[in-house]
């Protein structure tokens, strides 16, 4: 039996690990789903968002998303990031259509470039490179 202090709560501290967390914003309600399903079972919490005013909700939720998979081809995806202060929307993947999408400007600002494709075990690698490195992730 343990000795017993005035004052003094007898706790176990526990931490709990950080759950990585990703915004997926894709315009094609079964590729967001798709996307969903194959983060989750990689052991991500994720956030769905179909057009830029969502993601830019997502941006402003809390906790904030670790990382976010945006479709260059979102709707609203202008409006919905043109009042986010850019560094709410980071670290960013661009998902896009290559090479349909070359001159989009999201391309530009992204810090990693995938191209939409079947397999999303490459989108999921490049996301967990981002998250360990943010400066290495590469596309």
């Amino acid at each position: 039996m343990g000795v017993a202090f005035p004052g003094f709560a007898m706790t176990a501290e526990t931490t709990t690990p950080h759950v990585p967390s990703v915004c997926i914003a894709e315009r094609n309600p079964h590729i967001r789903e798709f996307l969903r399903k194959e983060f989750q079972r990689a052991g991500y919490r994720v956030l769905a968002a179909s057009n830029g005013r969502e993601l830019a909700a997502a941006a402003a939720a809390e906790p904030r998303p670790d990382v976010f998979v945006v479709d260059v081809d979102v709707p609203g995806l202008e409006q919905g990031l043109s009042g986010q202060p850019a560094a709410l929307v980071r670290p960013l993947v661009a998902y896009a259509l290559l090479p349909d999408n070359e001159g989009h400007p999201l391309l530009a600002a992204a810090s990693a470039v995938v191209e939409k494709g079947g397999d999303p075990q490459r989108l999921i690698a490049v996301v967990e490179r981002l998250l360990r490195d943010p400066h290495r992730a590469g596309a």
